[in-house]
């Protein structure tokens, strides 16, 4: 996923309806893929999309703590 191909995946993303990405992976693997979390929050609000970095772990299975502040976060930010 580089970030040429950010603005065609995030079309998608918006066209099926969606109004948020949330995004698992921490700026050491956007990197790797030569995304930063700047340029995939700055796509996201071009199309009108709340952009969300919610970290995971790097190694194993998150934990009760991390679905806890993920939701947290999530959950903070929902417009009822």
């Amino acid at each position: 996923m580089r970030a040429s191909g950010l603005p065609a995946r995030f079309r998608s993303i918006k066209a099926f309806g969606a109004a948020a990405l949330v995004t698992p992976m921490p700026d050491t693997e956007l990197q790797s893929l030569f995304v930063s979390p700047d340029q995939l929050r700055r796509k996201a609000s071009e199309l009108g999309l709340e952009w969300y970095q919610l970290p995971a772990p790097h190694a194993g299975i998150p934990g009760k703590g991390f679905f806890r502040s993920s939701a947290r976060v999530l959950l903070s930010s929902l417009t009822l």
